[in-house]
């Protein structure tokens, strides 16, 4: 992959992926969290690039993996604190990852923050840096918030890769950037607040990068505008405690994600969740979920 612009892969009419060529893409890969922690350590990078060698040599093409690791004192952190980067862990951990996973011809997702655990730091960090008092309605709605993970976006899209010399929004490599692993609304039941910061997000990173899609993480459960959908949902989610609402069942569509947004279910890396966890940043684990398939767009 060198650059070449017919290597971006776009969606065409009816949510089937090709590349800008028109050559039809389909999508065989693996979910690798922790690809980018290995990578930015000396001792486990082996592991790294075992991940990679074996996931071309199985025929996949392509890893979807953790573009972030926030909060200073944590294993290979790129985000120290609100907007400040570490260039040593960037150079050795994420243009490392990009420059391997080209050279064996596999495309990435890099995911850019998480909304279902603290591990990696993710929204759960973003709140503790800025006011601890806040949630994650706070991280959704407030400006404050926006601005710094507006911050975090900009940096990765305008970086030149140290191994490859290319900017990141100019590389075939990444298939897609994911706005965020597994995202919340707690406490709404239509998830209104995520279903604003979604495009709002999407719409500013289209800004800077024209080239690749723009996806997003989400459980893919459906709601009440799915209603023939809803037997589908994970039995584990269908039924609350006592007196909670049932998150399988309520949520928003899908389509409500604004101007842009088409079925993804071709590019999606994510699926059901089968299990049933809360949200790190303090909400009812019944907290009610998003309904429908990957926000992606051109």
């Amino acid at each position: 992959l060198y650059g070449d612009a017919a290597l971006f892969v776009v969606v065409l009419p009816g949510g089937r992926l090709a590349l800008a060529d028109g050559r039809p893409f389909r999508v065989a890969g693996l979910d690798a969290p922790q690809l980018l922690g290995w990578a930015a350590r000396p001792a486990t990078r082996h592991l790294a690039r075992e991940l990679l060698s074996s996931a071309a040599a199985l025929g996949l093409n392509t890893v979807r993996f953790f573009a972030f690791a926030d909060g200073a004192g944590r294993p290979g952190a790129l985000q120290v604190a609100p907007g400040v980067l570490d260039g040593q862990a960037l150079r050795e951990g994420l243009d490392w990852v990009v420059a391997a996973a080209r050279r064996r011809r596999l495309r990435l997702i890099p995911v850019l923050t998480d909304g279902s655990s603290a591990r990696h730091g993710g929204m759960a960090q973003y709140v503790r840096w800025i006011n601890a008092s806040d949630t994650v309605t706070d991280f959704l709605t407030q400006d404050t918030y926006k601005a710094r993970f507006f911050d975090y976006m900009t940096a990765l899209a305008v970086r030149r890769n140290a191994f490859t010399g290319m900017q990141y929004r100019h590389d075939p490599t990444i298939l897609a950037w994911d706005l965020a692993n597994r995202p919340r609304d707690p406490g709404h039941i239509h998830s209104e607040n995520l279903q604003k910061w979604l495009p709002y997000m999407a719409n500013f990173l289209r800004g800077m990068d024209p080239n690749h899609l723009i996806i997003c993480g989400l459980d893919g459960f459906f709601g009440p505008h799915s209603p023939h959908h809803l037997p589908y949902n994970p039995p584990s989610y269908l039924h609350a405690p006592s007196g909670g609402p049932k998150p399988g069942v309520f949520g928003p569509d899908w389509a409500e994600a604004g101007s842009g947004a088409q079925a993804g279910g071709a590019g999606s890396a994510g699926g059901p969740w089968w299990g049933g966890s809360g949200s790190a940043l303090g909400a009812d684990p019944w907290d009610p979920l998003c309904e429908g398939t990957d926000f992606l767009r051109n």
